[in-house]
């Protein structure tokens, strides 16, 4: 179910788009594919949020333009009246039937310009409600069947367009603008990728676009870095500017798309073959894992220098004692893809490519088109916390050597005996519960684990009341601000809306108000 249009940026320019990421499409980019024919972006819609913001700026300027048009007629209406005075006393104040015709005529016609100003109003309000189903594929043209409402479309896909556009050149370079600016203004950064998510949704702006983020975050780094040295070398013609643009927002953003980039490339990897790789997943999900937390891959003899000096290492032999033994066969089971730390980072970078129509700049260190001066941003230790929020993975609590070199075991043996894989074993992964797509969800993200296990359900699937949030929020501010008494009010009116809902005190939003 569609609520908002479809996003213009996201439909091939061919077919009606903008056609912003066709234009910006560098042709020696690999992993970026050249077109934007692809039935996923099909659901494509603009968030409400966005709806909302251009809706109430197109009213705010409207209402601007009638008030300086109103303003402008009373002042010519006084002048003429005041050059009607002027006359009458020139000539004694005698007027005559003429001059009281001519006097009720601009009457009558600033009573009509005021019914012209209503109708104009209610015919600009309705001009906001934007068209669902623009730019739907494989539809028949009905110009010859209707063609008022041909052009009624023609009219809803170019209002679809100019909120698309809008998006573009006005929403996403005021975010970063205001990144820049947050040590000045206040604004606080997010910290991981559910508050990133959260906070992007609140502008208006689809997680699709981290891409775009990205490239604009860059563009403002390469600014900075390009004042410093001019300023070194004393050129006037390159000013450094006040405040520096954070270096965690782009380390957060490009977190997040190779986060969410896993996890598709990973299930892809399940399913494969008939899902041969579920017959022993910690086997396919440790290499994979270990492959994304490092920067290359030891040799051989790497591998035997590191394991000499280990005192309590855990071979393949005692890994296996600790496992079910047998599973996958007796060498006549389907083997699943052997696949090293290269492939695995290929697979993300397309699907970061596809996905978000982006370069990876911080992450894979042994890709050669990284620079040098990033290759030490890559956040490995949060980029692991993020996929297995993601995708369900549970981990053994303990210290990984992120940001070295791995190994990886690949696919499972003929036997159905584990491989080794490191920095991250077979036994470290615990548990895999599966994500649901829940509405209720508390944290802000749609996606919510699953346990199988005898539990009241996860904390996270809780109804969440819109009304009762923002009423517990005013209470949190009014705290914070010392209204003590106006802060146990909104309280206990969040909390008795929870219970008339949940029939219960133990929802968790109860147990904080």
């Amino acid at each position: 179910t569609r609520l908002t249009p479809r996003d213009a940026n996201w439909v091939p320019k061919l077919h009606g788009g903008t056609g912003y990421w066709e234009d910006k499409l560098d042709d020696t980019n690999e992993v970026v594919p050249p077109s934007l024919n692809d039935d996923e972006w099909i659901m494509c819609v603009l968030r409400p949020e966005l709806v909302t913001q251009y809706a109430e700026m197109k009213i705010n300027n409207f209402l601007q333009e009638r008030a300086l048009k109103m303003k402008q007629a009373s002042e010519d209406s006084k002048e003429v009246r005041n050059s009607e005075v002027s006359q009458d006393a020139a000539v004694g104040g005698i007027t005559d039937t003429t001059d009281e015709s001519k006097v009720e005529d601009k009457n009558k016609n600033v009573g009509e310009s005021k019914d012209n100003l209503a109708n104009a109003e209610e015919e600009y309000i309705r001009s906001l409600q934007y068209n669902v189903n623009v730019f739907l594929p494989s539809l028949r043209s009905i110009e010859t069947i209707d063609k008022d409402a041909y052009d009624q479309l023609h009219k809803d896909e170019e209002e679809a367009r100019e909120l698309a556009r809008h998006l573009w050149d006005t929403v996403m370079p005021a975010l970063t603008k205001d990144i820049r600016l947050s040590s000045g203004n206040g604004l606080q950064i997010p910290a991981d990728g559910k508050s990133l998510t959260e906070f992007i949704h609140q502008r208006g702006i689809n997680c699709r676009y981290f891409g775009r983020l990205a490239e604009l975050a860059q563009k403002e780094e390469q600014d900075d870095v390009a004042a410093e040295k001019a300023m070194e070398n004393k050129d006037a013609r390159l000013k450094l500017q006040r405040y520096k643009m954070p270096l965690s927002w782009l380390e957060l953003l490009e977190c997040e798309m190779v986060a969410r980039a896993a996890k598709h490339v990973l299930d892809s990897y399940m399913r494969e073959q008939g899902g041969v790789a579920s017959a022993q997943p910690a086997q396919t999900i440790a290499s994979f894992l270990s492959a994304l937390v490092s920067i290359g891959e030891e040799s051989a003899a790497e591998t035997e220098i590191r394991m000499s000096n280990l005192r309590d290492a855990l071979d393949e032999d005692d890994m296996n004692a600790l496992t079910m033994c047998g599973a996958g066969g007796n060498g006549d089971a389907v083997r699943a893809t052997v696949r090293g730390r290269a492939d695995v980072w290929a697979d993300i970078e397309r699907e970061v490519g596809r996905r978000y129509r982006y370069t990876l700049c911080l992450y894979n260190g042994s890709n050669t088109k990284v620079k040098d001066a990033l290759k030490n941003r890559a956040l490995f230790t949060p980029l692991l916390r993020r996929i297995c929020q993601r995708t369900g993975i549970r981990l053994v609590g303990k210290k990984y050597d992120v940001g070295g070199k791995c190994v990886c075991g690949g696919a499972n043996s003929t036997s159905g005996r584990l491989t080794y894989s490191y920095p991250i074993a077979p036994v470290d992964i615990l548990d895999i519960l599966p994500l649901i797509k829940h509405a209720a969800a508390v944290s802000g993200e749609t996606f919510v684990p699953c346990p199988f296990y005898g539990s009241a359900g996860s904390p996270s699937l809780h109804v969440l009341l819109s009304d009762a949030k923002a009423m517990y929020e005013h209470g949190h501010a009014h705290m914070n601000a010392g209204n003590l008494s106006l802060a146990l009010e909104y309280s206990q009116e969040a909390a008795s809306l929870y219970q008339r809902v949940v029939e219960t005190p133990l929802h968790s939003q109860i147990s904080r108000c």
